[in-house]
């Protein structure tokens, strides 16, 4: 399929790839899901890369070693696959933009801003080094934007070179002199790419070389940023000495983003800073955006399968009609988000018909098979009444319908709408409480009301009729 048109590309092992995100010397990455739904981005790596048996061994290694770092300013290696045709890296999914698009496009970082960039993305390298990997490919461009200008620094794109004795894989600008002479990338290649890195976020463009004084950062940053881009590899700091440093360091509370139009160019090319027009007021810094993570998103989902399966014991005849129809729109419109498409057409309605009409045979296994165990208990001198058996029978086929496992278009979906329904906290809290209510007065009414098939008693009357034969039969 057109991968520029964001439409779906196909499965990459057991991932599911949906767009295409970006492409360099290190492959191409999609963004897609996991078996369970989840968002992760899937790099396919240049066929080249382990060509014989022992490169995909030693790739398979390394694979091995970044799943065991864990930082919240790293994405999670979660998978990969050093033997596929051609092998690929599975991470965490981090939306946001490229710390160079954010200096390109809003100017350097400054105060408090700069150095929350410059301590998160040392803790990175920090957990990376602990676990025995070397990232060697941090630079601007691998190091993303959580929460925009103001948000927190993710690292990404580990550098993978499976090659004994390989050097680094990045942009030279950001490269430790002995990388760019062809030596072997080490923890210590890293911590001079982490103070080109720094430099350029603090200025707008990578330091002039190894040992040169970085012209144009804030003081208490100098003698850290100068230790680090020293050209002898043994002379620099380790990564945990860096983020010792930084949190010592006081650069001040952060600043408000410089917009585009202010970034100027200043002597010898370089951006000048923005500052306040003369007798006017400094502006107050905003406040950053607290979004709704992956964590919050999922909960909210979870309340609403809750509700609906609550609802469908209750009503199992009308709460199951509105749950296959509920179910089908989620899937319209999951699938239009898989196709990058801002709303829904034909095709998309078509595909999640046809998808919604095989799971039901699915959700109804599942129904029917908590009924007949229901009923079955009796053997046991546990005697559930048949229409309790049918009515909690259709509340789990319903649950099955939206969030079985292999099931994940409802949910997903849900997933995004309280994204954007709920993006900041106190949101989050009123339709948390909302959802948290109503599914407790649901499960209340499930437990303690008579269930009722309104409005075909006809049905009602037939299975329960059916189910207490069945149980009179059994032993």
């Amino acid at each position: 399929m057109n991968q520029q048109s964001g439409e779906l590309i196909g499965r990459i092992g057991p991932y599911r790839a949906l767009t295409r995100i970006g492409a360099d010397r290190m492959g191409v990455v999609h963004r897609g899901t996991d078996p369970a739904g989840r968002d992760v981005a899937i790099r396919e790596l240049p066929p080249g890369l382990a060509a014989d048996e022992a490169g995909r061994r030693r790739l398979a290694e390394e694979i091995a070693v970044l799943r065991g770092v864990l930082s919240p300013h790293a994405a999670d290696v979660l998978d990969g696959d050093a033997y596929a045709d051609p092998p690929y890296v599975v991470t965490r999914y981090v939306p946001g933009r490229s710390l160079a698009a954010t200096v390109a496009g809003e100017g350097p970082l400054r105060g408090g801003t700069l150095r929350r960039v410059a301590l998160g993305l040392a803790r990175a390298l920090t957990a990376v080094h602990e676990a025995g990997a070397v990232h060697r490919d941090l630079r601007p461009g691998t190091v993303l934007m959580v929460g925009g200008r103001q948000g927190e620094p993710v690292v990404a794109d580990f550098g993978l070179v499976p090659a004994p004795g390989a050097a680094g894989v990045g942009d030279r600008d950001y490269q430790a002199p002995e990388v760019v002479a062809g030596r072997v990338a080490t923890a210590a290649s890293d911590v001079y790419a982490w103070a080109a890195t720094v430099v350029f976020a603090a200025t707008g463009r990578p330091p002039a070389g190894a040992g040169a004084p970085p012209d144009g950062v804030p003081g208490p940053l100098r003698p850290v940023l100068e230790a680090a881009l020293a050209p002898d590899p043994a002379a620099r700091p380790a990564a945990g000495a860096l983020a010792d440093a930084v949190a010592a360091a006081d650069l001040g509370p952060p600043e408000e983003p410089v917009a585009p139009a202010a970034v100027r160019a200043g002597a010898g090319g370089a951006p000048a800073p923005a500052g306040p027009r003369p007798g006017r007021p400094s502006p107050t810094p905003a406040a950053p955006r607290v979004e709704l993570g992956p964590a919050w998103s999922r909960l909210l989902a979870v309340l609403t399968v809750v509700l609906v399966s609550a609802v469908a014991i209750m009503v199992p005849a009308a709460g199951a009609a509105a749950a296959v129809a509920g179910a089908l729109a989620l899937r319209i419109w999951d699938s239009a988000a898989a196709r990058g498409a801002a709303s829904p057409g034909p095709v998309d309605a078509g595909r999640a018909l046809l998808r919604t009409a095989l799971t039901l045979p699915y959700a109804a296994a599942v129904a029917v098979a908590l009924t007949v165990l229901l009923v079955a208990v009796a053997t046991v001198d546990v005697r559930t009444p048949p229409l309790w058996a049918c009515a909690w029978g259709t509340g789990a086929g319903v649950a099955a319908l939206w969030a079985a496992p292999g099931i994940g278009a409802p949910r997903r979906q849900l997933e995004r709408v309280f994204t954007r329904l709920a993006p900041e906290p106190g949101r989050i809290v009123l339709i948390g409480t909302v959802l948290g209510v109503l599914a407790f007065v649901a499960v209340v009414g499930a437990v303690s009301l008579t269930p009722s098939f309104a409005p075909v008693y006809g049905l009602q009357n037939t299975l329960v009729a059916a189910l207490e034969r069945l149980q009179n039969a059994l032993p």
